[in-house]
């Protein structure tokens, strides 16, 4: 390794925190110690190796680098609780002491002193490794090769120790990691196993094999391995960190934020935490907290393109595109060739409206990345495709090449389609819309029975309970507004109405009322009867934390529209803990309804029912006797709207539409196009239109390729 010109060294030390932040720990730790070769007097540089070192659960080496910026910044704060958190987690009592010793001598405030001690203070972040008579100098050198990214050469040391000692848990969690890096999988799981065996009580190894399992698409089977280490090890940050993950991937998105925020109360200031919690926070639209802590991220690390690009998603969430054009064109200009600021910019500048500008990002994604078929599918997305369009050509040659991957023909099989209709080429429409699908069930197997099982689950859970009796005491008496019926029913366009009302914010479609409503009341929120009565306090509990999730983001002074299409098959709870809500369920011909849904794709793993037709009848026959079953039970609580009707008669249907919520009227209703309200949804350029009849009877044209659809809907 060479030293550096010192003129390279701001580049390189921002292309490391590119890496770091980005989870590629080893090639960022390489380029700061090349740094260190030609200047040691750069604080940061020191930092960020202990950052890394302490990620890596080697807080021996994380403790050294600390101490080298503290020589370099002895006033700095940061860095005394940098070195008392290595302490912690190394657990030695006598390092804790002189720690404090050496703060309360470099003349820090007493209140300092007190925060560096309290950090330092000895916890179980890790059980004891026993390791018999094997050698610990050993057993750090093999831990020091895998650490430097020396895969090889730790899983060799861990061979040669693991020869001598086959029964010592340590050496087989090392040699488990080290085979991950060497990409050995089948060993490396085979080590984790019997480290476990070895030793029941290292939580190390649970928490190794847990990640392990998570990172190859296991997390269900990671949870009780991380639970069991957290049992070990209950003030371990980043086994909670990775609970977090697991859960995530597993659809437990409450589960996940209770993991992440334990992690964080141990170690407020861990990126890799901070970097895995923010996105999650993201993904669930709870943008206020996500910016929150996407600024602390900031101050901690300073404005990365990652973190630029996080605060901006948190902003677009809110609407303030402005702000967020700033930070994506900063991360941008910093990083060229990277897609996500391109690929955030381009869904903004839709959700803001401007196509125009859309389209040069996406211009500028595919000369990046020219075989992304998502890149394709959203140009057919927003651009009305002509005959001579040059990218036809590509798009075509690149879903017949054999080199294309499975999801990136998906993605050309959906714009060729929407091309073909654009052109007027309906025979070919049909083909690619089938292919993709069959592609998409290929890699998400699906069978709806699943859905069928659901919808009897809930209704016999809420079949025999009484709506009319006064309301459960402690629930919300807040109005939130839910707008609810099939995918590409109209939902959008509705809520856009609503939601053009001065008195009213549009949250969009967030979810957040059948994620609390899973968390406290189980699997399709069906646990209504605890011990034969109704479960009143959890069920007040729904509401009243799902008004405080709408309030992170929004204006308690306004009403607030819920797009989450899913809510139909709450409406039971909904009356229960929120008895004010004003529901509407919007209805459309299924014929052109479920042709809509089958020309889209959905967020990957989600509405796969839609990919088949027969399945897509049954699903609106679910839907149907859904509605029917809460119609019965619940009278006219909820408000029904019929898409073709709104677009035959709009003022109408929106006067009727808008006293229905308690609203008075209010001309804004009827220009909801110009509103300039954010859309986050595949509708987000029609509702940038007046209302129109053009999609009413467009079943017409594949009626022969429908007939699957037809004979399913008219059937039992």
């Amino acid at each position: 390794m060479l030293p550096l010109n010192a003129a390279q060294i701001p580049k390189l030390f921002e292309q490391a925190r590119v890496l770091h932040d980005a989870g590629n720990l080893d090639k960022a730790k390489e380029i700061y110690r090349q740094i260190l070769l030609t200047n040691r007097s750069i604080v940061d540089v020191h930092f960020q190796l202990g950052r890394i070192a302490l990620v890596q659960n080697d807080p021996g080496a994380a403790l050294k680098y600390f101490e080298d910026a503290r020589a370099l910044r002895p006033k700095e704060p940061g860095v005394w609780l940098a070195c008392a958190e290595a302490v912690r987690r190394l657990g030695d009592d006598h390092k804790a002491r002189a720690l404090v010793r050496s703060a309360k001598s470099a003349g820090l405030s007493a209140r300092q002193v007190m925060a560096i001690q309290e950090k330092a203070g000895r916890t179980r972040t890790a059980s004891k490794a026993r390791i018999g008579n094997a050698d610990p100098a050993q057993i750090k050198a093999a831990i020091a090769k895998l650490q430097s990214g020396d895969y090889a050469g730790a899983e060799a040391a861990a061979l040669a120790l693991h020869k001598r000692h086959p029964k010592v848990a340590v050496i087989l969690d090392i040699l488990g990691s080290a085979h991950i890096g060497t990409r050995r999988l089948a060993e490396a799981e085979t080590a984790f196993q019997k480290a476990i065996a070895a030793d029941p009580e290292y939580a190390e190894a649970y928490n190794n094999y847990g990640r392990f399992l998570t990172d190859t698409d296991r997390a269900a089977e990671a949870l009780p391995h991380l639970k069991r280490a957290i049992e070990l090890a209950p003030d371990k940050a980043l086994a909670y960190h990775n609970l977090g993950v697991s859960l995530q991937k597993t659809k437990n998105v409450e589960g996940s934020f209770q993991a992440f925020e334990k992690a964080l109360s141990m170690a407020p200031d861990d990126r890799e935490i901070l970097t895995a919690f923010i996105p999650a926070l993201l993904k669930a639209s709870r943008f206020a907290k996500a910016q929150e802590f996407a600024e602390h991220l900031t101050r901690l690390q300073g404005d990365t393109p990652n973190n630029l690009v996080m605060r901006a998603e948190a902003m677009i969430g809110h609407g303030r595109y402005a702000e967020a054009f700033a930070f994506l064109d900063r991360a941008i200009a910093e990083v060229p060739d990277w897609t996500k600021p391109i690929q955030v910019r381009m869904g903004a500048h839709q959700g803001a409206g401007d196509f125009v500008a859309a389209r040069k990002d996406l211009e500028a994604l595919l000369a990046l990345e020219p075989r992304e078929g998502a890149h394709y599918r959203n140009y057919a997305t927003i651009e009305k495709i002509a005959p001579d369009d040059p990218l036809l050509p590509q798009m075509r040659a690149l879903y017949a090449d054999p080199e294309t991957r499975d999801e990136d023909k998906v993605q050309l099989a959906f714009g060729l389609a929407k091309a073909a209709e654009d052109t007027r080429d309906y025979a070919a429409v049909f083909p690619y819309l089938s292919r993709g699908s069959e592609l998409i069930r290929k890699a998400h197997p699906y069978d709806i029975q699943s859905a069928v099982d659901e919808t009897e689950a809930v209704m016999k859970a809420y079949r025999d309970l009484d709506y009319s009796a006064d309301p459960i005491p402690g629930v919300s008496a807040e109005t939130p507004i839910f707008v609810s019926g099939l995918p590409r029913s109209g939902t959008t366009l509705v809520e856009q109405i609503i939601a053009s009302h001065p008195r009213v914010n549009s949250a969009g479609e967030v979810a957040h009322f059948s994620r609390i409503a899973h968390a406290a009341l189980g699997a399709n929120a069906t646990s209504v009867i605890s011990g034969g009565a109704l479960n009143t306090g959890a069920i007040a509990q729904v509401g009243n934390k799902y008004m405080e999730r709408m309030w992170e983001d929004f204006d308690r002074s306004k009403l607030i529209t819920d797009k989450s299409i899913m809510t139909f098959r709450y409406l039971g709870l909904a009356r229960l803990t929120l008895p004010n809500a004003k529901i509407v369920i919007l209805k459309r011909d299924p014929r052109d309804n479920l042709l809509s849904i089958y020309k889209n794709i959905f967020v990957e793993g989600t509405h796969l029912y839609s990919y088949d037709l027969a399945d897509l009848a049954l699903y609106y026959k679910l839907f149907n006797r859904m509605v029917d079953f809460w119609r019965e039970r619940l009278g006219d609580w909820f408000y029904e709207i019929s898409y073709e009707e709104l677009t035959s008669n709009p003022e109408a249907e929106t006067r009727k539409l808008i006293e229905f919520c308690g609203l008075e009227w209010d001309d804004a209703c009827l220009n909801f196009h110009q509103s300039g309200q954010s859309v986050k949804t595949l509708s987000v350029y029609q509702v940038r239109q007046p209302i129109y009849k053009s999609s009413v009877k467009s079943w017409q044209r594949y009626e022969n390729e429908l007939r699957p659809l037809f004979d399913a809907l008219e059937g039992d």
